[in-house]
């Protein structure tokens, strides 16, 4: 999980590169079969550590790339 924070905020300059691996991200995940319902816990704690690390940085493009996952 630490590397897979740490590899999407090395990415957060690149939208469209963040965007793939998140994406590919919560495809392996479903594939695990990781119900949905984890999925908004565990990306709700991911923003709130975004918001918290990046503060008056935080935009709302970054939250919804995170999203995203």
């Amino acid at each position: 999980m630490i590397n897979a924070v740490t590899d999407t905020i090395n990415l957060l300059d690149k939208p469209a590169d963040l965007k793939n691996v998140l994406q590919n991200l919560g495809k392996t995940h479903q594939q695990l079969g990781i119900p949905k319902a984890a999925f908004l816990v565990v990306g709700n704690a991911l923003n709130s550590s975004i918001i918290a690390a990046l503060g008056e940085d935080t935009t709302i493009e970054i939250i919804q790339n995170f999203t995203l996952f």
